[in-house]
């Protein structure tokens, strides 16, 4: 009996942490790196595209987001910039809500707070966390 509850409660830590993290895209125009923090929000969220334009004054940054899913999706997101020594600006914005219509795609901009933005990093998580 006490076997079965270790698994159940380590299925419920597993969901838990499934479904309760931040996703994360890091990048610098030319290259990107992904970190998966909920399995869920992954499934459920695409990102198929990110334009970073250093040349812009100040550097600007258009994500274009999928929604998957048959239902609405209330979620918030937040950029980040960071310069080229690879420290992070302030950010006077935080996190931004978004509503994502079922099965539809939005593009959302991102400003720098200054011109020395040389990389950012795109946080999504479900909104409320």
């Amino acid at each position: 009996m006490f076997k079965l509850f270790l698994a159940i409660c380590s299925v419920v830590c597993f969901l838990y942490q499934g479904c309760h993290g931040v996703n994360t895209i890091s990048g610098n125009g030319s290259q990107a790196y992904t970190h998966v923090g909920d399995v869920f929000l992954n499934a459920q969220i695409t990102v198929t595209d990110i334009r970073f334009e250093k040349a812009s004054d100040p550097p600007r940054t258009k994500v274009h987001l999928m929604n998957n899913t048959g239902h609405e999706l209330v979620i918030e997101v937040k950029m980040d910039f960071y310069d080229e020594s690879g420290v992070k600006i302030d950010n006077p914005w935080g996190w931004k809500p978004l509503t994502l219509e079922s099965n539809l795609d939005e593009w959302v901009e991102f400003t720098a707070p200054n011109k020395n933005a040389a990389s950012y990093r795109l946080a999504i998580q479900y909104a409320g966390k």
